[in-house]
């Protein structure tokens, strides 16, 4: 039986879902379910699913007869998973061949842990690779508020894209509907894991992250309302990740200014809020360019 889920939600992913697809197929660790959403999609994105599905078993495929939203699209995608382990797939991203393998082996024998996160590995649309994000293995010998600083400035959102136990998934899927945005919900998931220590590592699985801005043109806030709501929001949810942690009033106190820092960074930066106020009409040209994608 299956210890491993594979999630994709996915909408109008034609450009690179059939090799995102090849490449969770090709796997050292086959037995696995693969789940794929589709918030109904207008593109070839169902031509291409149903293609591969009829040559895989392992594949369940799901198709909305209407948009739904990107977060409810992914919390519809959890709500399926049955096995006790699950990996979230992006369709423009790819994996080294033993992802799903070096991922499961941390998760499966580090019962503290509720994600295990990969080395990421980010580049342009044409493979350039620009930047490599390996864990730093010393956090693992951390606790309390030391180990939740640690992670917090270590961070970046692609960890998301991690092995969670089934119902850690859930509960953090659940903190980004309470937050309403797509912009940063990939941090504000991983913090209540974060303050908690519940961070592993599999240096091994590497995730390639593929920079296409086609997410920053969707959802970056580019006004000065919307960069401002979606400050406040982060700041909001990341005080009652810390309220609700493991760590003790002392620790919680300790972490604030750290936390200043970490909304500043992940959210909206306070420069770019006032700097919409200077000069509004660069702004709004801006937020005239934005795409509609879920």
């Amino acid at each position: 039986m299956p210890q491993v889920t594979v999630a994709m939600p996915i909408y109008n992913a034609e450009k690179y879902l059939e090799s995102a697809i090849k490449n969770i197929q090709r796997q050292s660790l086959s037995d696995f379910e693969f789940i794929i959403s589709d918030n109904a999609s207008t593109d070839s994105t169902e031509k291409i699913v149903r293609k591969l599905a009829a040559q895989d078993s392992r594949i369940r495929y799901y198709r909305h007869s209407h948009n739904m939203g990107a977060i409810d699209n992914f919390a519809f995608v959890a709500n399926k998973v049955n096995t006790p382990f699950v990996v979230l797939a992006a369709h423009d991203d790819r994996w080294s061949d033993n992802y799903i393998e070096a991922l499961y082996l941390e998760a499966r024998n580090c019962d503290e842990s509720e994600i295990v996160v990969p080395t990421v590995v980010l580049e342009h649309e044409n493979g350039e690779i620009y930047k490599e994000i390996r864990f730093d293995d010393r956090i693992l010998t951390m606790r309390g508020s030391e180990k939740a600083r640690a992670l917090l400035m270590n961070a970046t959102g692609s960890w998301f894209y991690g092995m969670y136990k089934k119902n850690a998934l859930k509960r953090a899927l659940n903190e980004v509907i309470t937050y309403n945005y797509v912009w940063a919900g990939d941090l504000v998931a991983l913090t209540p894991f974060m303050l908690n220590g519940t961070v592993s590592s599999a240096s091994a699985a590497v995730f390639y992250h593929r920079e296409t801005g086609v997410s920053r043109q969707a959802y970056r806030p580019v006004t000065f309302s919307e960069r401002r709501d979606v400050y406040c929001a982060f700041a909001k949810m990341t005080i009652r990740s810390l309220r609700r942690s493991r760590l003790s009033t002392q620790e919680k106190l300790l972490m604030l200014p750290y936390l200043v820092g970490y909304v500043g960074k992940h959210s909206c930066k306070l420069r770019r809020i006032i700097r919409t106020v200077l000069f509004p009409k660069s702004a709004e040209r801006a937020a005239s360019r934005k795409l509609t994608i879920r």
